[in-house]
């Protein structure tokens, strides 16, 4: 079993690393709420881990000794922990782009886990749609008719924004931004806002609004 011990570590390093980059990353983050749980976030997260052991076994060998005169069982160990955190980098190493029929294909690692993080994100995308939508039904049912005066509606809802987030410059941005301005329905409103600001703002600024 403690054989088995350094390859579950490189697993769950790479499996904790690759689930906190889905968390932080700018186009999920606000959504997260929606998706931790989700089938394809742990099944993006496992096929990390994988490969954070398929490195580990390549690597444990040749990886530089930088440990100085720490046992043999504290190197494999830390080695396996570093491994974890370091395999979504070293999985995004790119030699060099080589077009391909007009469009450009890396060569390195990349050219393998590419593929992956693609069909990944598109599954992202499609659960956070369908669950930000369901999320939203409620909200859409309360503020549909103030499509009716889009204008107002969203002159409050930027006044609300101000009272419940701090950062009144992005605020600013988001009020004047092209996809907030050419808005024209109250469920367009909605959905920018949950996007952009997360679900603590959002409840904060929609609970104690009109309809």
């Amino acid at each position: 079993m403690s054989a088995a011990l350094p390859y579950l570590l490189a697993f769950l390093t790479a499996f904790a690393v690759s689930y906190y980059r889905v968390y932080i990353s700018e186009k999920f983050h606000t959504l997260f709420f929606l998706l931790y749980k989700d089938k394809f976030v742990i099944l993006y997260s496992i096929c990390y881990g994988l490969i954070g052991v398929i490195l580990f076994s390549i690597l444990k060998d040749s990886a530089l000794d930088f440990l100085g005169n720490n046992t043999k069982i504290d190197r494999v160990y830390i080695k396996a922990f570093s491994i974890g955190i370091a395999t979504k980098a070293i999985s995004d190493i790119n030699l060099f782009d080589l077009k391909v029929a007009g469009t450009q294909m890396p060569l390195g690692v990349k050219t393998f886990t590419l593929p992956i993080d693609k069909f990944f994100e598109q599954q992202f995308n499609s659960s956070g749609y369908t669950k930000s939508r369901a999320f939203l039904t409620p909200y859409y049912t309360k503020f549909q008719s103030r499509s009716a005066d889009i204008q107002q509606f969203k002159q409050e809802v930027s006044k609300s924004l101000k009272r419940f987030y701090p950062d009144q410059k992005q605020v600013g941005y988001f009020s004047t931004s092209d996809n907030y301005i050419n808005s024209s329905a109250a469920d367009e409103v909605l959905l920018l806002v949950l996007t952009e600001f997360g679900v603590k703002v959002f409840r904060d600024t929609f609970d104690n609004l009109g309809a």
